[in-house]
């Protein structure tokens, strides 16, 4: 049995009669799909971007703005390779808990030593370590109020 005829391509087989599809036809070239800039005036066609047409061209010199394209899912986002996205709302009930519990230390200590130096001192300083006794409680009341604010942000309430 003789070698069927294919065309220069691959694609096609000589029957004898016409070009058929060739049977083992490698897949065709397939274009890699374009990608459009946010605003929708320009595509990049694998080199430069190019104004379509209609369109008035891009900023020479400027490049285009950074593109995210986030999954179906909205867990994803694409900056040239996936990454897991965190909202915002979580970040800023993070940043309320430790920084709340920061000032707890922070107003605990003030308010002990401001409160042990008061009961030590002679009473002519005695009244500026009350103030400094205040001062730590104000504090501690601050950091409880943002612990306790981010931990409700946590839970969505």
């Amino acid at each position: 049995m003789a070698s069927p005829i294919l065309s220069p391509d691959g694609r096609w087989e000589w029957d004898g009669k016409e070009w058929i599809p060739a049977a083992n036809a490698p897949p065709p070239d397939v274009p890699p799909p374009k990608t459009k800039t946010p605003d929708g005036r320009a595509e990049w066609d694998g080199k430069e971007w190019v104004p379509i047409d209609g369109a008035s061209s891009p900023t020479p010199g400027v490049p285009p703005p950074k593109m995210t394209t986030k999954s179906p899912d909205g867990q994803w986002e694409w900056y040239g390779s996936w990454r897991p996205t965190t909202p915002t709302k979580d970040r800023v009930a993070l940043l309320q808990v430790v920084s709340g519990s920061v000032l707890i230390l922070i107003g605990g200590w003030v308010t002990i030593e401001g409160f042990y130096l008061f009961l030590n001192a002679p009473a002519i300083v005695a009244d500026s370590y009350g103030f400094l006794t205040l001062f730590g409680l104000i504090i501690l009341g601050a950091g409880i109020w943002l612990v306790r604010h981010g931990r409700r942000a946590q839970k969505g309430h």
